[in-house]
């Protein structure tokens, strides 16, 4: 079975349609927070990886994602890419680790969703340190 071949025009329009969907419903010079690239393991044995985007008038989170990392990567790098050229200038709060940035999101949004996620990850790191 041949691969398929990297369609350049296509990458850009699924980028644009990234921005879209981040920026649809933000106020005037939002903030945009977005995470590190991080995986889920498939049943099949490999690995979703993905990204989440923070947006909005109200909290609200877009997940980014391919089953290949080197995509999933240069996906995340396009968006940021394709968001800082947007006028009027947005705020764009760049993540290495998720816990930081849905703390974040819970002093931009205070609301139930946002503390609900940042106590799953605490405690999903508290798991790992009494491993």
């Amino acid at each position: 079975m041949a691969a398929k071949k990297f369609n350049p025009k296509s990458f850009a329009t699924l980028i644009g349609q990234f921005v879209e969907q981040v920026l649809d419903d933000v106020p005037e010079a939002p903030h945009v927070l977005i995470s590190p690239l991080v995986w889920q393991p498939r049943s099949n044995g490999q690995r979703h990886w993905y990204f989440m985007v923070a947006a909005g008038t109200e909290f609200r989170l877009n997940e980014f994602g391919a089953d290949d990392k080197a995509l999933a990567r240069n996906m995340r790098a396009s968006l940021t890419q394709a968001l800082m050229q947007r006028q009027p200038p947005i705020v764009i709060h760049d993540f290495d680790d998720e816990l930081e940035m849905m703390c974040w999101s819970e002093v931009l949004w205070p609301c139930a969703k946002t503390r609900e996620i940042v106590a799953g990850i605490e405690a999903e790191r508290a798991q790992w340190s009494t491993a």
